[in-house]
């Protein structure tokens, strides 16, 4: 079905659709080579400070970050205080909520193509700071007369970046309105995209992100008595209004610790345990962090050739949520998170926050043992600056009647909490936003016909 000029997909579709992303990432011609330094145009390490930068200032830094981890307490840090635009176009036909997104060539992607925003780019690829092609249906972000349904800055990760955020943005116009500009763009469904994610590595970061920050219209005529410990967990009441302070109040609390964190030059690092040898930049100590160095040629791209420093982690981590009904209502179990790049002392992050997955704790496996998995998937981070980085996605549903005895770092909290919590900046961070992105809104009454 075509929906002027651009191809629709319903959750029925799925399998179509799949076909279609196969066939793109069996036709794309894409190159990624990792290179010695020596051959990388245009980044520099330099003179004074040693960090490592591209010439024109822009784009981002390899910079170190001094903190009190006695571990490890010289760290390297990525240094990009430019805010991209993460947005989504969202419409709707026939009492379905449809997304425009685009399958999305990035580097570092595991599969090179995953689906992404209607839009994502950084300050310099939408200011065209690199001379390349006008960013594809960028003016609906900035034209200020879209009708804007979210806008907020949200954090990326913060074991890797430097207060990093990006813009997340939601316009909602009439499809009569908007013209195909890409061949790659797509009108997908909202439960396509929900139930896409329990697929490995299909939908990117960014989308999820955008997508755990959407509340539905009410046009959408959702129902309290669909699944009512879910309607009770999401929509407005005494209980979750209630729920809502006491989590906010705890997490500014926390929030307002002093950062013990401070920003310095490379050259800290490579005085300091960590080590360059053209071939990448690495530390014996911290097997999380290290930066590598590719050239890439792709096609349909802003700039189809450029060599770039990426950030390689290779040890695969687990986010997890675990659930229960509390007095028949759901409930997440949060995590107060503390990481050395976020812009406060604290945001809410799952139960367990990047947990490598082969050191889970012994209670983890047991609450596995007697719960139920809800999700579990592997999706990738970020594809532009980190190099087939994934990690594991688990919800965990246990019984009600399992009691937990809660440290100061984690607290129960309703879906609505959450939600009304990225209502604000840097509340909720990426990987429970990630996980939040998964909900199946046909528990309360959302249906596509």
């Amino acid at each position: 079905m075509e929906n002027y000029n651009i191809p629709l997909f319903a959750l029925n579709d799925k399998r179509d659709f799949l076909k279609l992303l196969q066939n793109k990432r069996n036709e794309t011609k894409a190159k990624i080579n990792l290179i010695p330094f020596d051959c990388v145009e245009y980044w520099k390490f330099d003179e004074i400070e040693g960090n490592l930068k591209h010439e024109t200032n822009g784009f981002f830094k390899i910079q170190s970050l001094i903190s009190q981890n006695e571990e490890n307490p010289i760290q390297l840090i990525i240094n990009q205080p430019e805010h991209g635009i993460l947005g989504l176009i969202i419409t709707e036909v026939n009492q379905v909520l449809y997304c425009l997104v685009q399958m999305k060539i990035e580097p570092g992607n595991k599969d090179i193509i995953q689906i992404s925003p209607t839009v994502q780019a950084t300050e310099s690829n939408y200011k065209r700071v690199h001379k390349g092609k006008k960013v594809k249906y960028i003016d609906y972000f900035l034209n200020g007369t879209s009708q804007m349904v979210y806008k907020q800055l949200q954090s990326e990760q913060g074991a890797k970046f430097f207060e990093k955020r990006n813009w997340n943005i939601i316009v909602e116009i009439d499809s009569a309105n908007i013209k195909s500009e890409s061949e790659n763009h797509y009108w997908l469904s909202l439960s396509l995209i929900i139930d896409l994610l329990k697929e490995d590595n299909i939908i990117n970061m960014d989308l999820r992100s955008i997508i755990s920050c959407l509340k539905l219209p009410k046009k959408y005529k959702l129902e309290h008595s669909k699944n009512e410990s879910w309607s009770k967990s999401y929509f407005s009441n005494s209980y979750n209004n209630e729920n809502y302070q006491v989590i906010k109040n705890n997490l500014n609390k926390k929030k307002a610790r002093p950062k013990k964190t401070e920003l310095s030059s490379l050259n800290v690092a490579l005085q300091n345990n960590w080590y360059y040898d053209n071939y990448s930049i690495y530390s014996n100590h911290n097997k999380e962090f290290c930066v590598k160095f590719i050239e890439v040629t792709i096609q349909n791209r802003e700039i189809s050739s450029w060599s770039q420093p990426i950030v390689a982690d290779n040890i695969e981590k687990l986010n997890c949520f675990i659930i229960k009904k509390i007095d028949g209502i759901y409930h997440y179990l949060i995590q107060y998170c503390n990481e050395i790049g976020i812009t406060s002392s604290a945001e809410i992050g799952p139960t367990l926050h990047n947990v490598p997955v082969k050191n889970l704790p012994n209670f983890f496996t047991d609450l596995i043992a007697s719960g139920k998995e809800i999700f579990s998937s592997k999706l990738s981070e970020e594809g532009g600056r980190f190099y087939q980085m994934e990690n594991k996605y688990v919800i965990i549903e246990i019984p009600e009647e399992i009691e937990i005895e809660l440290p100061d770092s984690h607290d129960w909290a309703t879906l609505y909490t959450l939600k009304k919590l990225l209502e604000e900046s840097s509340n909720v961070n990426i990987e429970a936003r990630s996980l939040l992105s998964t909900f199946n809104w046909r528990e309360i009454g959302y249906e596509e016909n």
